[in-house]
């Protein structure tokens, strides 16, 4: 794997200046101000109502974090490094103002064997605002082990006296992630929880099923968290795009505890990667924590969430219609016929021929044709053997002439594919697939074996493990992969992400071992080589750590405003009984993320499962921007309410796929595009018995404008009040309901 390396750093670092530094400031007016007292050497940083105090005799200590305004201290001890000492300061600290009007203020210090370069930036324009950056370097002549590193600041916890003294205290939900996908979990804690609950334990259940857990889950770890009490928030967002990189809380449980937030650490199994040891001259910069006061609670932090990660990129693209899908699988015979036994070569090639032939997918077909879907999806059966990613043409025909067939004959313009990149976990292959080059290897030469025990006895058997960064594998799956986009293949649903393990075979060219983040970069890598050629192909990634599962590894926002990167992410596994997913609570969190993310996931989901009210249908085109689905209902009362779904889905599609989606409550959400002025509101009833839903929207609040007439179709009524509408939706048990508001010129 890459380092981050910089001698230039270190020798400058090194560089001793006098210890008597002049009294500085950079200030650009009252909203943000860097200031320091030459007798002291305290260094005050101020953007808006946030205030940082650093000390820096006798060491660096960024001990006082607060709001100006309503005078909530975030920060109150010493901030914590590696050791209980404060770094040493070398030189003075350093005041930069950027081009683009950055403040920022660099303290350089030494901690033992390591150099610490700790920066707060205050952005331009953003009151209330504060970065702060992390950097370790390596000065000395040996491997020096950082695996244990980790800083943050510090904030004492007195533990509550009892249950009313609990509910009384600031709270600290998980963005975006604040309903678990695994568990239902509510991610939403007290100061007190987190000192009591035992987060190993929290962690390993959230995650189960995930194989490479259960060594680093010492601290809560979350992509951003909402500090929330009393109507006032502080967000805390760790931003990384070059190394996968939480934001981390960690109760010190010592003689006064503590809470350690934000600064940096290792989490998970040991990520990122390259922070855990660091060769000779070497430097690693964790990734920039976003510190943000917020006005409201958990909520209103999820809305700055989104908007910090759109700045970045992570949005939605401009123009975003992609085809509605649908899946042959849940119809056809093939999956349900060699789902116990997937991967054996004795089982596949048969069943295809009997069961995933040109007039079986006639028939599905005709189904997404009656359906009004737009772009044929091709599940597991399509290729010559599982995960082979080669077109059969024996059974199929080829590819242009399959695609000819599905636009002459069934009206659908596109085809997609299940392109898996490795075998079920942990990513075992037919030998005969790929060379013996492209097998994982240990410290000994030899070759690791798995013993695949899903099936009958008698396809039970040992089999090697692929190693997913060796080239003989890669470059077969490339080449596979360009000659399908060439053939006029529109998209690619990316399935067996998963880590294939470490490996220690030098000619592969990796790292040995083998590492977490050139697994996700090769895979990336291949993503962006198919995309670099052919832009117009759509592509899914599942999770490039964990796979085909519902717990999610890898940051949502990692890697996706890298250039030639994939177009969604994967939502889980809620694709098999979607009604189940939904009525136990599962499927909820997607509601979570659309509050954080407008990045687009994908899914597709079995209408078998659904009712005559299509609930499925609607909780996942409100909750999903790329929609696939399949299965045709038996009962053709169903069968008509989706195919009338569809058709009202197609003529409000953009609403859903590019929309602005806003949460009133979990049931309720409103989805707008603010250039025409109008929005599509989606509300549902998990309840067996009829209700009427009766809620106000605040028009100024969901992207309309309160100075527009609007007409509510849909609703069963509705008032308005300047800024406000009142809509009142009459919903049978397991319903949902479409409500249009659309300005009057």
């Amino acid at each position: 794997m890459k380092r981050h390396s910089s001698r230039n750093l270190l020798l400058a670092c090194l560089i001793v200046t006098s210890a008597l530094w002049a009294c500085f400031s950079a200030n650009a007016g009252a909203e943000a101000a860097i200031t320091c007292d030459p007798a002291t050497g305290q260094v005050i940083i101020t953007s808006g109502r946030l205030e940082l105090k650093v000390d820096t005799q006798p060491g660096l200590n960024a001990n006082s974090l607060r709001d100006t305004r309503t005078g909530r201290v975030y920060a109150d001890s010493d901030y914590i490094w590696p050791g209980g000492k404060f770094p040493a300061l070398i030189g003075a600290p350093e005041i930069i103002r950027r081009e683009n009007g950055n403040q920022v203020v660099i303290f350089r210090g030494r901690l033992g064997e390591m150099m610490i370069a700790q920066e707060f930036t205050l952005p331009a324009q953003q009151p209330d605002v504060l970065w702060e950056e992390i950097t370790i370097s390596n000065p000395g002549q040996t491997l020096l082990d950082t695996s244990q590193f980790a800083c943050g600041f510090a904030k004492k916890h007195t533990p509550a006296a009892d249950e009313a003294a609990q509910k009384a205290e600031s709270r600290f939900s998980a963005v975006p992630f604040r309903k678990d996908t695994v568990t239902r979990r509510l991610c939403d804690y007290s100061m007190t929880d987190l000192f009591t609950l035992d987060v190993e334990q929290i962690t390993f259940e959230n995650s189960r099923g995930f194989p490479h857990t259960g060594s680093r889950n010492d601290s809560w770890g979350s992509e951003g968290w909402v500090w929330y009490q009393n109507g006032n928030s502080l967000l805390i967002i760790k931003y990384n795009n070059e190394a996968m990189e939480w934001s981390l809380l960690k109760p010190l449980k010592q003689a006064e505890p503590v809470l350690r937030l934000a600064g940096a650490g290792l989490w998970r199994v040991g990520d990122p990667e390259a922070a855990a040891a660091l060769e000779p001259g070497e430097t690693f910069r964790f990734g920039m924590t976003h510190l943000e006061i917020v006005e409201g609670e958990w909520r209103e932090s999820y809305s700055a969430f989104r908007r910090f990660m759109e700045d970045q990129g992570n949005r939605t693209p401009k123009g975003f219609n992609p085809p509605v899908h649908w899946n042959e699988l849940y119809d056809n015979q093939f999956f349900g016929n060699i789902a116990a036994s997937v991967q054996d070569p004795n089982v596949w090639p048969a069943m295809a021929r009997q069961y995933y032939r040109i007039e079986d997918m006639r028939i599905e077909a005709a189904k997404a044709a009656e359906l009004g879907c737009e772009l044929f999806y091709m599940d597991p059966g399509w290729d010559t053997a599982c995960c082979s990613t080669v077109w059969d043409t024996e059974r199929l025909g080829t590819v242009q002439d399959f695609i000819k067939m599905i636009q002459t004959d069934y009206g659908i313009q596109y085809i997609g594919l299940w392109t898996p990149l490795a075998e079920g976990p942990p990513s075992f292959v037919e030998p005969d697939k790929y060379t013996k080059d492209a097998l994982r290897r240990d410290e000994n030469g030899k070759i690791i074996d798995y013993f695949y025990n899903w099936g009958p006895p008698e396809h039970q058997k040992t089999r090697p493990l692929l190693c997913s960064g060796s080239p003989a594998y890669l470059d077969v799956k490339v080449k596979h992969f360009l000659e399908l986009a060439q053939n006029g293949v529109k998209f690619f649903l990316i399935d067996g992400t998963q880590f294939s393990g470490p490996c220690c075979d030098p000619s592969h060219g990796h790292r040995i071992p083998y590492t977490r983040h050139e697994h996700v970069m090769g895979y990336f890598k291949m993503i962006q080589e198919i995309k670099r050629q052919y832009p117009d192909v759509l592509i899914e990634i599942h999770d490039l750590m964990a796979g085909p599962c519902s717990f999610r590894y890898v940051p949502t926002y990692f890697l996706y405003t890298k250039p030639f990167a994939h177009d969604a992410l994967w939502a889980f596994e809620y694709m098999w009984d979607p009604m189940a997913n939904l009525m136990s609570g599962e499927s909820i969190a997607l509601y979570y993320l659309n509050l954080a993310y407008s990045v687009p996931f994908y899914l597709h989901i079995n209408l078998k499962t659904d009712n005559a009210n299509a609930l499925v249908f609607w909780w996942n085109a409100s909750t999903i921007r790329y929609l696939g689905v399949g299965g045709k209902h038996p009962d053709e009362n169903i069968w008509q309410a989706h195919k009338n779904a569809m058709q009202t889905y197609l003529r409000l599609k953009p609403f859903f796929t590019r929309g602005e989606f806003f949460g009133l409550d979990e049931m309720i959400h409103v989805h707008t595009l603010p250039k025409k002025n109008a929005a599509v509101i989606n509300c549902f009833n998990l309840a067996e018995n009829p209700e009427t839903k009766t809620f106000t929207v605040e028009l100024s609040q969901v992207g309309l404008s309160p100075q527009s007439q609007y007409e509510i179709r849909g609703a069963a009524a509705s008032r308005r009040q300047g800024d406000t509408l009142e809509i009142s939706a009459t919903l049978e048990g397991k319903d949902a309901a479409v409500i249009e508001v659309i300005p009057v010129s």
